[in-house]
């Protein structure tokens, strides 16, 4: 494939990621950072930063999504740096991080930066106030990359070991680490927003729903380090240390083609252009490439011009078109000119069949079909007369070998009266016990085959027949399959059918009660088809859903949040519920306040406003984190009054200690404090020990300090 466009940065491209309003950010090895119009490949955007460290194999620059911010680390030290990208000036700089830092990630709606570290730590900042928020999980070793979700609820933060650990950052609740990989994650994307993708050094893919810990597939790529991952619904794109670009199956995660593209020079990243169904390609060289995937104007051409071995050409050279409309109109041709010549041929038409064929000899895979149908109906004639004959061992031997006959409207009255002969032989068994006139009234088959298990079931077993009808009646379906594993042939009975009718029908009706919210209909139709082997998985997850949406909704009826909260960070996948949503946003939107309250200090307004939502277990480690920055305020703002005597401070600090346990944040103030005021503080090794967010719960049931100055209240 072609590039519709190439520029030359001259530069290492060291990062590139797709931004709002059709544009295109990207950093360069010599500290250029810009931002390029995809409609006029023109920069609108672009900055010089000597002091910024742009490393290919780290992940330490970032650009808000709405263009507004680009955040950086410093090349000589571990602070991080916002530019406000309008004005071009410094905006905020943070620092906490004590060593290297590693990745950086703001959010999608921009209010929030993620930062990790060498030393595994992993911050979240608040962009309005330029402020610390909370430490997430830490990693053993360096956090090797950081993305947000698309729905922006989550992090996904990456070790160099090849871990994963999922956090929701609005409740800091139950974080969920996985070990997907054996070496550190090197590319990362997402299918949708629970369906994170992970390429490592390895060249290795994962594809998983990080709320369940699920993995979707597992597989090695053929170019080395993944360096490059896009997804854009229906494919994954994957770029290694050579300059192809893989493209695979988002339906089986099968490869489509191992070199789709060969891209200018050795990718370093990859996005995909929703708006213009382009993928855009940075290079190592400093070449950056726009590519159109899926052009359908070749193929249209073809189409028009009934040139069939062609549109399979130009399918071959763009694997994509396989998903276009243009393909859709291909296979539906190809199917009408099947069915015609089909039709043609029982009415022994055959040159008109094979003049209207013939538009698509050579297209493989539907050649040999062409000659496959050709070839079953040169016996035609002969078929027909077997049948009229009443041979019939004979022609469905035929059949057998010849399978398109078997979609003949002679084999299919076969077929029906073979049906009905059958239906009539089981009434006379199992209703009269005539297994005389069973076997007359099945004469005709009786040395087919394919029917004599059936027929010599019937007649020597019969009570193999009753167990399957009444199992039908009762819809017991382990009953059915363990008969049908005792009889394979039972699968070609009717009632087998009805059965797996049966079950479909259970399993769509049970999904429209999902919608009607009748989780208890749900969990009975689910718990009916759980033997059902193609429809237990699908069943499973109906089950499990309407069983938790059923508690769920009951304890939000109540408005006992406490269980509501707890049942939603279990079973993440209630967030489809409205009542869920709402809840969801309630508590978004009292955070987004509380953090506010937090950053001036008070804690006896972020008490008010969450109400009841102040002592629920399941949110207690992100009130902790609230009360942490609320309590260090409080700290840095009086610490220094000289109305405090230090006995006052120790007392304090003591309390921050018991109430939110010792911690990074606290030990640089007492460290300041020591050198300020000559503070004498001593700590036992119980008192250092650093704990959960959550454990001021505990300790308090709900009854904190609004000021940590004990003297204040």
């Amino acid at each position: 494939m072609i590039p519709i466009k190439t520029l030359d940065l001259k530069q290492v491209i060291v990062t590139m990621q797709g931004l709002h309003h059709n544009t295109l950010a990207l950093a360069d090895e010599d500290q250029a950072f810009r931002i390029i119009s995809n409609n006029t490949y023109e920069n609108i955007f672009s900055l010089k930063l000597t002091n910024a460290k742009t490393d290919k194999n780290n992940h330490n620059i970032n650009f808000s999504l709405d263009g507004y911010y680009l955040a950086y680390t410093q090349l000589d030290k571990p602070v991080i740096r916002i530019i406000d990208v309008q004005a071009k000036t410094v905006l905020h700089s943070f620092i906490k991080h004590t060593d290297e830092i590693e990745s950086l990630c703001f959010s999608p709606d921009g209010k929030y930066l993620a930062s990790g570290g060498i030393d595994g730590k992993v911050f979240l900042w608040n962009m309005k106030r330029g402020s610390f928020i909370s430490r997430f999980s830490s990693h053993p070793d360096y956090v090797a990359f950081l993305r947000f979700s698309p729905d922006g609820n989550y992090l996904i933060s990456c070790g160099f070991e090849g871990s994963m650990i999922c956090t929701n950052i609005h409740t800091k609740a139950r974080s969920k680490k996985y070990k997907q990989h054996k070496s550190r994650v090197t590319a990362i994307t997402f299918e949708s927003d629970h369906i994170v993708i992970t390429g490592s050094k390895e060249g290795e893919i994962v594809v998983m729903n990080y709320l369940s810990g699920e993995i979707l597939a597992r597989f090695m790529t053929p170019h080395g380090e993944t360096r490059g991952l896009a997804c854009d619904g229906k494919v994954i794109y994957v770029s290694g240390t050579q300059h192809s670009i893989a493209i695979y199956s988002l339906k089986d995660y099968q490869a489509i083609e191992t070199h789709y593209i060969s891209a200018p020079g050795v990718p370093s990243s990859l996005s995909f252009n929703e708006k213009k169904d382009q993928l855009i390609v940075g290079c190592l060289n400093g070449k950056l490439a726009y590519y159109n995937l899926a052009n359908e104007d070749d193929l249209k051409k073809a189409l028009e011009q009934k040139a069939y071995k062609d549109a399979y050409e130009v399918v071959k050279e763009n694997p994509l078109l396989a998903f276009s409309e243009s393909q859709k109109v291909f296979d539906a041709t190809w199917e009408k000119t099947y069915e015609v010549s089909f039709s043609l041929l029982i009415k022994h038409e055959t040159a008109k069949a094979k003049a209207l064929l013939q538009s698509f000899q050579g297209v493989p895979g539907i050649t040999n079909k062409i000659q496959t149908l050709l070839r079953d109906f040169d016996s035609y004639d002969r078929f027909t007369q077997l049948i009229n004959t009443k041979k019939l061992p004979a022609a469905y031997s035929m059949a057998d070998q010849s399978p398109s006959l078997q979609k003949t409207p002679l084999f299919l009255k076969v077929e029906g009266l073979w049906e009905s002969a059958f239906e009539k032989a089981k009434g006379l068994v199992l209703e009269k016990n005539d297994a005389g006139t069973a076997k007359l009234a099945l004469n005709d088959f009786n040395n087919v085959p394919s029917k004599m298990p059936l027929i010599q079931t019937l007649i020597n077993d019969p009570d193999v027949f009753k167990d399957l009808i009444s199992g039908l009646k009762e819809k017991d379906f382990k009953k059915l399959l363990t008969l049908i594993a005792q009889h394979k042939h039972l699968k070609d009975t009717s009632e087998y059918q009805k059965a797996m009718e049966l079950a479909e029908q259970v399993f769509e009706d049970a999904k429209i009660k999902l919608k009607e919210k009748d989780f208890q209909t749900v969990h009975e139709y689910a718990s009916l088809i759980l033997n059902v082997p193609h429809l237990h998985d699908q069943a499973a997850v109906l089950n499990n859903y309407a069983l938790a949406a059923q508690k769920f909704i009951k304890v939000y009826e109540l408005k006992d949040y406490e269980k509501a909260y707890t049942l939603l960070d279990e079973n993440p996948f209630l967030i489809e519920l409205t009542e869920a949503q709402e809840l969801e946003l309630k508590w978004k939107e009292m955070i987004d306040e509380a953090e506010e309250l937090a950053f001036i200090g008070k804690v006896k307004e972020i008490k008010g406003l969450l109400g009841d939502f102040f002592i629920l277990k399941s949110r207690a480690n992100k009130i902790g984190a609230l009360l942490k920055t609320a309590y260090l305020v409080q700290i840095k703002k009086y610490a220094s009054s000289p109305k405090l005597t230090n006995a006052d401070i120790i007392k304090a600090l003591k309390t921050y200690i018991v109430l939110l346990s010792y911690d990074p944040e606290i030990e640089i103030i007492i460290k300041k404090l020591r050198k300020l005021r000559n503070l004498e503080l001593h700590l036992g090794e119980d008192e250092m020990e650093i704990k959960d967010d959550d454990v001021w719960l505990n300790h308090s049931n709900g009854n904190v300090p609004y000021l940590i100055f004990q003297s204040r209240h």
